[in-house]
């Protein structure tokens, strides 16, 4: 089954594609904190105070970014 998902991108998620384009990217992921407070918008405090525990942004062309966190993360 196939949904057909409508993206409206904030500026930022628009930069990022406009440079994977540029570049022929197919994705970007960002673990840093700096990276997910910059384009996704976070501010998980964990990152910086238990660097061992990661979060990602994925970003795929033509698809809506996806965030992977902790679970202990989810609710933020």
């Amino acid at each position: 089954m196939s949904a057909s998902v409508s993206i409206v991108a904030l500026p930022r998620e628009r930069a990022l594609r406009g440079l994977m384009s540029a570049a022929d990217l197919d994705a970007v992921v960002s673990c840093s904190y700096e990276g997910l407070c910059y384009f996704a918008g976070t501010d998980i405090q964990t990152q910086l105070h238990l660097p061992e525990r990661l979060e990602f942004l994925v970003v795929r062309r033509a698809e809506p970014p996806t965030l992977l966190v902790c679970n202990i993360e989810e609710s933020q």
